[in-house]
């Protein structure tokens, strides 16, 4: 998944005219890291490959999209699996790759005991997160709250936030985005 993020992200500066240099003063991030990510090096975080999609001008989703078809039937084990921050979060596509969906759908597993980015996002849509194991920490507009399995929450992704696990146990959640972010 790396590689293809990579070449995405090339591909887009190069057509955008923009050398690293320029992609690294509009997103804020090193021109090193950028190099990394286009040859395939680093998966980048989300945070970090948000910043890059504003700056082209993207939504997110352009990184992880490649079928064009009216429907995409996902088969257990055939999920497409996204992991970031270093292998910390893995994200199961539980609508698979499919470019004409609204929305995203995500189980969504955080390790335990990890330090997570502590920078909090914002961007247009709306985000919905179910916590089927273990505990899920938010901080949303400097509130921070804590959800344990069988709670629930849902809220604007206007609103600067930023999700992580406190617990020393895995925390999966499965969770609705819209519109889509990967």
């Amino acid at each position: 998944m790396q590689q293809e993020i990579g070449k995405k992200l090339k591909s887009l500066r190069k057509k955008s005219g923009l050398s690293l240099a320029s992609l690294s003063e509009l997103s804020g991030v090193s021109t090193g890291l950028l190099s990394q990510i286009e040859r395939g090096m680093v998966a980048p975080s989300v945070v970090t490959l948000s910043h890059i999609a504003n700056a082209l001008k993207v939504d997110i989703a352009y990184f992880f999209s490649s079928q064009t078809t009216a429907y995409s039937l996902q088969r257990k084990g055939t999920q497409p699996i996204i992991t970031t921050n270093n292998g910390l979060d893995k994200h199961i596509m539980l609508n698979g790759d499919w470019d004409n969906r609204p929305l995203d759908f995500l189980h969504l597993t955080l390790k335990g005991g990890e330090k997570y980015e502590t920078e909090t996002i914002s961007h247009r849509g709306e985000e919905f997160a179910y916590v089927i194991k273990g505990t899920l920490s938010f901080i949303i507009d400097g509130e921070h709250l804590q959800l344990n399995e069988g709670d629930s929450i849902s809220f604007s992704s206007t609103h600067p936030h930023l999700y992580f696990n406190e617990g020393e146990e895995d925390c999966e959640s499965i969770w609705a985005i819209t519109p889509k972010f990967f």
